[in-house]
């Protein structure tokens, strides 16, 4: 069974400039590139579609062209009790601060693949909006998509947050910019697929605890990317260690929760999103304190069949 646009979704029960490094980790091998009939062509083809959006959102307002690319039940993810759902949820989003419908926008998509059936993908890199007196707000942002039946490429789930002022990185580093494995398992029900990442998310944040440096390193992908604090993605493991190797806050790390998320139908792409909560010390009860906003995770399936970030 598959899950369209769920979005029909499973509902159960983050949101320092650093280098980024020129060499690959030890772990991923550059070699092991998949030959999947037609993902090179889907691949350019969301590529495409993320350009062409790109190129209206910078020659006018950005607003309309934005949220018209949101599938019907397509996600914007916000710090709000709930996410915007479809067109015109994203729309009123946006306006609420009434300057974004007299400003434009810089996209800029950084990395960029398709899940094995080629009908999911993901974007992720720069999100600059511009004012009308030419200040500018930088921020990054992490897309997914999915292909609908006419052939068009939908956000089925974005997020964009803000990044400090600074460079940015113009390209991948090299030793990630080739293709990667993909593990089809077409077949599987697609519910349980979901549980699977669900269940990889809720280990993630349960494993956060007072060293987010071994968490956020032991569950990204070879050639995940993360943003800290900077202007710039840290890429691999070690890169993204390096931005948790301070202390830890008071009372630990932050614990998120996902509610809503998806599986290609491939099953081996896939996101989740929900509410992130901070740790705050206590004597006995739960350490938890207020609401800190929401998190949005792109996940891929390993060669091993684990799950692991792609994008957090």
């Amino acid at each position: 069974m598959r899950i369209l646009v769920p979005i029909a979704f499973l509902v159960t029960g983050a949101l320092a400039c650093h280098r980024a490094s020129s060499a690959p980790p030890a772990a991923f091998d550059v070699t092991t590139v998949a030959a999947v009939t037609g993902v090179t062509a889907r691949r350019d083809e969301l590529l495409e579609a993320s350009r062409a959006l790109a190129t209206r959102m910078a020659s006018g307002e950005f607003v309309t062209p934005f949220s018209e690319a949101f599938a019907p039940l397509g996600v914007y993810v916000n710090p709000g009790p709930l996410s915007a759902r479809g067109p015109a949820a994203a729309r009123a989003w946006l306006e609420r601060d009434t300057l974004n419908g007299r400003s434009t926008a810089r996209w800029t998509a950084l990395r960029h693949d398709v899940s094995a059936d080629g009908r999911d993908g993901y974007t992720y890199g720069y999100f600059d909006v511009i004012r009308p007196l030419g200040d500018t707000l930088p921020g990054k942002y992490h897309a997914y998509w999915r292909r609908n039946n006419a052939g068009r490429w939908q956000i089925l789930a974005f997020s964009r947050s803000r990044r400090a002022p600074g460079p940015i990185a113009e390209a991948l580093p090299s030793w990630i910019a080739a293709p990667v494995i993909r593990v089809s398992v077409n077949g599987r029900d697609s519910v349980a697929l979901l549980r699977e990442v669900m269940d990889t998310e809720r280990a993630f944040s349960d494993s956060v605890g007072t060293n987010l440096q071994a968490a956020f390193m032991s569950f990204a992908a070879p050639d995940a990317a993360k943003m800290e604090g900077g202007s710039q993605y840290a890429f691999g493991r070690e890169a993204i260690g390096a931005l948790f190797a301070g202390p830890a806050p008071p009372g630990g790390g932050p614990l998120w929760t996902p509610e809503v998320g998806t599986v290609a139908s491939s099953g081996d792409l896939g996101f989740t999103t929900g509410p992130v909560v901070r740790r705050k010390p206590v004597e006995g009860g739960i350490p938890t304190g207020p609401t800190a906003g929401k998190y949005f995770t792109i996940w891929r399936r390993m060669p091993g069949g684990e799950w692991r970030y792609v994008v957090d």
